[in-house]
């Protein structure tokens, strides 16, 4: 239990900030023997709205520390209204943050990443995107990627969809984080079993609370 929070029902055991609005958990990770969490968060309002990435760590994930936000909202660049969700990959021994960059109200994104040091306090954000919206013109939206790799290639995930059309994720090549290849969908609305347990216009959020770690 926090006992030195005045609310009671404030959690104890679970990092996050004492105030504004909270939501996905991005970029957990574990780097520099600490671990790290990432999360959606409007420190002005208990609201969704103006969205940067929060920052806790721990070194036992009982004990949480606080943290500058990691991932602002930068007015004139391509995450002006919104640094979305994303995950959190280590890219040659560099901690690299790739997240869903909104411009405007339309809420349509692209990827943008973020590079840090080592203890993972400050990061720069970039100004190209790896991977835009794609040409489709059934598709669009995406957003909330994914990095991960298996047998030694490296991969994305996208959450996608059309606001009068089908859901579906779409998979990316990027060994080049910073420039990825579209390699089309993985899964789409009309799968019958995705369409009874998922109906939707956009998936979000695919695995996108996974981890990363540099074998530390």
């Amino acid at each position: 239990m926090n006992a030195a929070h005045p609310d009671p029902a404030f959690p104890g055991l679970h990092g996050r900030p004492p105030y504004g609005w909270v939501n996905d958990p991005n970029g957990c990770s574990f780097v520099g023997g600490r671990y790290h969490l990432f999360f959606q968060y409007n420190p002005d309002a208990p609201v969704h709205g103006g969205i940067t990435w929060g920052h806790v760590s721990s070194a036992d994930l009982l004990h949480w520390q606080q943290h500058p936000i990691a991932l602002v909202n930068r007015p004139g660049e391509l995450d002006a209204y919104g640094c979305w969700s994303g995950s959190v990959t280590v890219d040659a021994g560099v901690p690299t943050a790739v997240y869903s960059a909104v411009a405007d109200d339309s809420a349509r994104s692209v990827v943008l990443l973020a590079r840090s040091d080592r203890d993972m306090l400050r990061w720069h954000q970039g100004r190209e995107p790896a991977a835009g919206v794609p040409g489709d013109p059934a598709i669009s939206h995406t957003r909330d990627p994914f990095v991960f790799e298996a047998d030694g290639r490296r991969f994305a995930v996208q959450g996608a969809g059309h606001t009068h059309g089908m859901p579906r994720i779409l998979v990316y090549g990027c060994d080049d984080l910073s420039s990825w290849t579209e390699w089309g969908t993985l899964l789409a609305g009309d799968n019958a079993i995705a369409a009874e347990i998922a109906p939707a216009n956009t998936w979000e959020c695919p695995t996108c609370s996974g981890s990363a770690t540099d074998g530390s």
